[in-house]
């Protein structure tokens, strides 16, 4: 009987210790979540990151309510089309700013500049292209617009970033 008393004993520690740790380690990933919620914290990339994160998100929001809160179908997919369209136009004009500016002072980094958007605007074709391949046949033209959407709202923020406005 004593040792049933000591193995309950010792369960109920057990659990107890179990909680305390659970709630410790809760309490220690929210500290951590607030953190890393302050873009001071973040490094430079970080940042760029969740820029990036914030504006597909509202990119993708508005066409999820245009087409009746469905992420799929023709409606969804004609505003998927206009969102890329308009993060593309917003690209170019950044990339454009960047080498009138760079062109100014460098025109060897407005060269490097040039060389790297055209690698970029081929790694994104080919990678995109991948994307939609991989994906499900209901899915491609969604996967394709969503990577175009994104690689392209990273490499406007990124440039922005790298060059400064």
């Amino acid at each position: 009987m004593k040792q049933a008393g000591k193995l309950a004993f010792a369960a109920r520690a057990m659990i107890t210790l179990c909680a305390v740790m659970l709630s410790w380690h809760s309490a220690r990933s929210q500290q951590q979540d607030q953190r890393l919620e302050d873009p001071h914290e973040m490094t430079a990339i970080g940042v760029i990151s969740e820029n990036v994160r914030e504006i597909y998100a509202r990119e993708v929001e508005v066409c999820y309510i245009e087409a009746g809160k469905k992420a799929r179908g023709p409606k969804f997919l004609d505003c998927l089309k206009r969102q890329v369209s308009g993060q593309q136009d917003a690209l170019q004009a950044i990339y454009d700013a960047r080498m009138s500016y760079l062109n100014s002072y460098s025109p060897e980094l407005a060269a490097s500049l040039q060389k790297a958007q055209t690698a970029w605007s081929q790694f994104r074709e080919a990678n995109c292209a991948f994307f939609r391949s991989a994906a499900q046949a209901s899915y491609a033209d969604e996967a394709l617009l969503n990577c175009v959407l994104r690689t392209t709202i990273y490499r406007r923020v990124n440039l922005r970033w790298l060059i400064g406005d």
